[in-house]
């Protein structure tokens, strides 16, 4: 094996609490030339604050695939993931869902997401583009589409959790304690700095305003995760971000990833392209 393939596993031998794959490759591709990176994949679902991950492949054809939003909140903070049908054909679709029942704080939930691929999608692209010289039996063309289908699913998954993830109260309270906390910093909060007699409103350097912001979101994670809430997380303990509220930073993180790494790929050098 050489030192590009190292890290990936051969398809059939992907094993990971985190990570299940159950994608049956059409007979002339053999899924032992086809490498898995699982390390990688575990990697974006921690940053996407996704606890399972499903992957699947599916022969049904459909000339429209979903992407995924989320619909809406419940009581317990779990977020409904719906539908939407897209205009234009794709190769994936993917669905995240809240795996925790009982309530606990956005910055303690972690989703579980599976991924979908169109494989007959996958074979019609490969005998479309003359990019491959074997067409639809050239195994890194598979792994090319494949590898592009799991890192989006990913990515749309995580986003999707990260940055809608938080139910109406969650996101109000976030906006009251990230205001209430500026205010301070601005000595313009009408309580605290009136009794105080610092009452000097003034407008917050932009370094202020970052330390603050960042400062905020750290006090209210250390409570969640040592104080209020830490009989009810799960082993995965809580995603942290800069900011206290929907994680935008984290999410542009985990797209950014995504985009560099490589998740499934050949595992033969002499395979034709």
């Amino acid at each position: 094996m050489t030192r590009a393939e190292r890290g990936f596993t051969p398809l059939p031998e992907v094993e990971s609490e985190k990570v299940r794959f159950a994608i049956k490759l059409p007979d002339y591709i053999d899924p032992n030339e086809v490498g898995v990176n699982v390390s990688g994949i575990e990697t974006l679902c921690r940053i996407g604050a996704i606890k399972h991950l499903g992957v699947e492949g599916s022969y049904n054809q459909q000339a429209r695939i979903a992407n995924v939003a989320v619909m809406g909140t419940s009581n317990s903070g779990a977020a409904y993931m719906g539908g939407i049908a897209s205009a234009e054909s794709s190769l994936h679709k993917e669905f995240g869902e809240e795996i925790d029942p009982a309530y606990v704080p956005y910055l303690g939930r972690w989703t579980s997401g599976k991924i979908t691929i169109d494989m007959q999608g996958v074979a019609n692209k490969l005998n479309e583009n003359n990019r491959w010289e074997r067409g639809v039996r050239s195994t890194t063309g598979w792994t090319h589409h494949l590898n592009k289908a799991v890192k989006e699913g990913i990515a749309n998954i995580g986003t999707g959790h990260l940055v809608y993830g938080l139910t109406k109260t969650e996101l109000a309270f976030c906006v009251i304690m990230n205001t209430w906390s500026l205010l301070g910093q601005a000595d313009a909060d009408p309580i605290f700095k009136g009794i105080a007699g610092t009452y000097n409103p003034h407008v917050p350097s932009p370094y202020e305003a970052m330390y603050t912001v960042i400062s905020t979101s750290v006090l209210m994670t250390l409570v969640y995760r040592y104080l209020t809430f830490r009989d009810r997380l799960s082993e995965d303990g809580v995603h942290w971000s800069l900011v206290y509220g929907p994680q935008i930073g984290r999410a542009l993180l985990l797209q950014a990833t995504a985009r560099t790494k490589r998740l499934v790929k050949p595992l033969q050098n002499k395979i034709q392209p």
